[in-house]
């Protein structure tokens, strides 16, 4: 997890910036990144409770979990 080469990439286009876990996407939503995309599975309800604050809250959450 890098904030500052998150943000030069967003400053350069890119869409969203990709995390594997509901921590990293937490992180990420402290230094404000506005679109997050979650590259795992979300199993533990909690986690996704929080997820969906944030989403509330305006942060766009993406989730894409991995395929067994």
């Amino acid at each position: 997890m890098a904030p500052q080469l998150w943000r030069r990439q967003l400053d350069a286009g890119a869409a969203a910036i990709t995390v594997a876990t509901s921590f990293q996407a937490g992180v990420a939503r402290h230094f404000g990144v506005p679109r997050i995309v979650v590259a795992n599975q979300i199993a533990d309800p909690a986690e996704l409770a929080r997820l969906s604050v944030w989403a509330g809250e305006g942060t766009a959450i993406g989730l894409f979990p991995k395929h067994p």
